[in-house]
């Protein structure tokens, strides 16, 4: 019986799940860190804008924009 199982469990679909990532309205200035040449430079402000996946992931994204 437990070869059966076995069989019966290969022929299954195996079925992956993707983040549904969704944007928030929550916004922060970050300082990020310019590096050249193996050394740091300068740093830069960075607009970001968080983002929540559906199964509570949080990432923050840096927003483009032209001043």
């Amino acid at each position: 019986m437990k070869n059966e199982e076995q069989k019966s469990n290969i022929d299954q679909p195996v079925v992956g799940r993707s983040t549904v990532w969704k944007p928030t309205c929550l916004l922060r200035w970050n300082l990020k860190e310019i590096i050249i040449s193996e050394t740091i430079g300068s740093s830069e402000k960075v607009l970001e804008q968080m983002w929540q996946g559906d199964m509570g992931e949080q990432d923050w994204r840096d927003i483009e924009w032209k001043q």
